[in-house]
């Protein structure tokens, strides 16, 4: 069973001996801490976590349904490089950030924005899946963050009024309400529409 995986987008980096250069850095890395690391290639992004972790109990790719294989194969390459974790204990998980980032700050390694842990929610999703849904949830963050702001700033403007204005009050309550719905906070152009009526509210 390997402790961690991970993928180095040739998008990522200016060159070929760069991505190499940084993935024999993480798995040097890995050994010191005595943790079995492997290097994912573009065509393992459709099999499964725990098939790619070599799990115990994992399936084998031969015995996927033959539609799952071809929807996971169309499945875009991640930009960003991934790292996925399969460690046994927080505190081996803890010991490997605390290397990557001691490594990071000697600019030995370049950061890593997408990092997960093998669940028994996500084995058997493919590791460009995985990637996607990072990426997706990443987005939807930044998104609550932006509506959030102007929600913030809108409310003390209701508040300079004395609560008087209820047009702004009503969205207000509209805008609290899209920071829980996730296809709102999917869709950037839905969350810079309710962000400018905020400040046009104002």
């Amino acid at each position: 069973m390997l402790d961690y995986l991970f993928f180095l987008s040739d998008a990522a980096f200016d060159n070929v001996r760069e991505k190499e250069r940084q993935s024999r850095r993480l798995l040097e890395l890995g050994e010191n801490l005595r943790l079995r690391g492997k290097a994912c290639t573009k065509e393992e992004l459709s099999y499964p976590l725990e098939l790619l972790l070599e799990a115990e109990g994992s399936c084998r790719y031969s015995d996927l349904p033959e539609d799952w294989r071809q929807h996971a194969e169309a499945l875009s390459c991640p930009e960003e490089p991934i790292l996925l974790f399969n460690l046994e204990s927080d505190e081996q998980l803890n010991a490997f950030l605390l290397a990557l980032r001691e490594a990071q700050n000697r600019q030995e390694l370049r950061a890593f924005p997408h990092k997960a842990v093998l669940t028994e929610n996500n084995r058997k999703w493919p590791l460009a899946y995985l990637a996607q849904h990072i990426e997706s949830e990443h987005r939807m963050m930044q998104q609550a963050l932006k509506l959030q702001t102007a929600i913030e700033q809108a409310a003390h403007v209701l508040k300079e009024k004395g609560g008087q204005a209820s047009a702004l009050a009503a969205l207000l309550h509209e805008a609290e309400a899209a920071l829980a719905d996730a296809e709102i906070l999917s869709s950037e152009e839905k969350v810079q529409a309710l962000v400018h009526r905020l400040s046009e509210a104002e």
